[in-house]
């Protein structure tokens, strides 16, 4: 009776213990904002409703986008500081291939400015991203849809 006893604690212990398990919770992170980092404009197009052109957008410059919402763009000649913002909104836009659409989306605007009186005002319609290294902005401009390619500089 006595091994009976001793073989059932045995048992008891050594099931209790197989069955513990050790977990270690980490702290998740916040996710880092997509757009912080510096871009240049690799490209832009605008669509006429036939086909697309390239254009100059004169803006030559290395963008700064900051995760607390600060923006800065230099083009080897001054200094603009401002912010950017992303939102969501429903309602029409046209998406880098030019269709329409009329669902949740992106929008994305940047204001930067200097003391000396330059200024650079952005704002794009939707901005989708291809990958961690780029994404486009697309903007109606009241007679065909211009898109930009930033890519990370």
């Amino acid at each position: 009776m006595n091994l009976i006893v001793r073989f059932a604690l045995a048992s008891l212990i050594i099931a209790s213990l197989a069955s513990c398990t050790k977990t270690v919770e980490v702290p998740q992170q916040p996710a880092a904002n997509p757009i912080a980092g510096s871009w240049i404009i690799t490209d832009a197009a605008e669509y006429n409703g036939n086909s697309w052109y390239s254009f100059d957008p004169g803006t030559d410059g290395v963008f700064t986008f900051y995760n607390n919402g600060g923006a800065e763009y230099d083009d080897g000649n001054a200094i603009l500081q401002g912010s950017w913002d992303t939102y969501t909104q429903t309602g029409g836009y046209y998406d880098e291939y030019g269709n329409y659409y009329t669902d949740a989306h992106q929008t994305f605007k940047v204001q930067a400015g200097s003391s000396g009186g330059g200024t650079l005002d952005l704002y794009f319609d939707d901005i989708s991203f291809v990958n961690a290294s780029q994404f486009i902005g697309t903007y109606y401009n009241g007679k065909g849809i211009e898109k930009y390619i930033f890519s990370r500089y």
